[in-house]
């Protein structure tokens, strides 16, 4: 006892009695003499720059890789793509992609993508990529079809959508018991993730019991993702794999959101790799940071940082200028000087087929169009009244219509 008391005094003597400011900053202890360009790599906990293969190589020594991206940069998807080619070099057969872009339901539509002979186009009308994830299939497509390639097996690790509805309006113990029953364990007191959410937050419009209900979603984001990560590693399947996991920056930085989730439930070695940009185009730059308060936080946000150039996709595919009936494909309205109206089509006509393709559903037809250049020409099958007609279409480059309209 009496050893213990002194090494508690020479401690205090040590220690206690510094008024001191903290050497350095947490985040950055050491920090950097120039401005990052894109295509540097950066070692965060030493300060010190890295050669892409270098940065590659050490960043995929954990069994969990993290990979934090802004949604709409190509960018940042070929550093996951960078990343995920490097594992597969360096773990082949023992690699698997996390991705919070699908959600658990999708898991059999992914297993099927992997696994047999499923198209490209099937796999995007099965997991309702547009209505689902939303953002270009271009930006996701490379890193898919690596995969589908290689054999490795993709996990959807998201929440369904009528889950962070039900969760967005309603705290959890006043949801019914068989909704109750589906949300994973919830951890509702991590200080530094309440306060990066909140800073997140900064960026919408509301008040407190908005700001409660997008914390309580970003918490279940975070703690089913985690779950997802944590029960595939876990299985049969997964126990002698590693893991690339992409999801948004703010689910991966500092740890706190995805990762201790994880940790939690699963003790593995992580390394956190955040994609920054260097710069964005001139005027974007609110819109894109979403006005984010900034934040303290006593820890690295990442270990590599990645810094990339903000880029934009150019856009894709045609217009015919038409209005539709989704569920018919019947025509509307025209719009004068498109060309649809240039071929003659009138409202009314219903759309059947682009050359060879085949129109049974408005999938279809956003397909078609979405593979075409402008300057091609195709011909379209129309039926009219109890005519059907075939009208040669010459495709331009899209004019701003109504969202969802073709």
């Amino acid at each position: 006892m009496r050893h213990i008391l002194l090494l508690a005094t020479l401690t205090f003597a040590l220690t206690g009695c510094s008024t001191k400011a903290p050497l350095g900053h947490p985040e950055e202890p050491y920090a950097t003499d120039s401005p990052p360009k894109a295509g540097q790599y950066l070692a965060l906990s030493t300060g010190y720059g890295l050669s892409q293969k270098a940065f590659l190589h050490a960043a995929t020594d954990s069994r969990i890789v993290y990979a934090g991206e802004t949604h709409d940069n190509p960018a940042a998807h070929r550093v996951q793509l960078d990343l995920l080619r490097t594992l597969q070099q360096r773990f082949p057969g023992e690699i698997s992609l996390g991705m919070e872009m699908f959600t658990r339901g999708q898991q059999p539509i992914l297993e099927a993508w992997i696994q047999g002979p499923m198209t490209e186009k099937a796999f995007l009308r099965q997991s309702q990529w547009d209505s689902t994830w939303g953002f270009d299939w271009r930006l996701y497509r490379d890193l898919l079809l690596f995969a589908k390639e290689h054999r490795i097996p993709v996990i959807g690790l998201n929440a369904e959508r009528d889950l962070v509805r039900a969760l967005g309006r309603t705290p959890a113990q006043t949801l019914d018991e068989k909704t109750r029953q589906r949300l994973p364990q919830m951890d509702f007191n991590d200080p530094y993730h309440k306060a990066l959410s909140e800073a997140t937050f900064a960026g919408h419009s509301g008040g407190r019991a908005r700001m409660d209900g997008f914390l309580r979603v970003q918490t279940l984001w975070d703690e089913t993702m985690a779950e997802s990560i944590a029960r595939y590693l876990d299985s049969p399947d997964g126990q002698d794999k590693r893991m690339l996991v992409i999801a948004g920056a703010r689910h991966v930085s500092y740890g706190i959101g995805i990762p201790r989730r994880v940790h939690r439930r699963l003790p593995a070695s992580f390394t956190l790799v955040g994609i920054e940009e260097v710069r964005l185009p001139k005027g974007q730059e609110e819109t894109k940071g979403m006005q984010i308060e900034p934040v303290d936080l006593p820890m690295r946000p990442f270990d590599y940082i990645a810094w990339v150039d903000y880029e934009q996709l150019e856009p894709r595919g045609v217009k015919l200028g038409v209005m539709i009936e989704p569920k018919t494909l019947r025509i509307t309205g025209l719009k004068e000087g498109r060309p649809a109206a240039n071929a003659g089509m009138q409202k009314d006509d219903i759309l059947l087929a682009i050359d060879d393709e085949k129109l049974q559903e408005f999938f279809d037809l956003k397909y078609v169009l979405n593979q075409r250049k402008a300057g091609e020409k195709a011909t379209v099958k129309i039926r009219r009244g109890e005519s059907t007609l075939e009208l040669e279409v010459t495709f331009m480059p899209p004019a701003p219509l109504p969202k969802g309209h073709p």
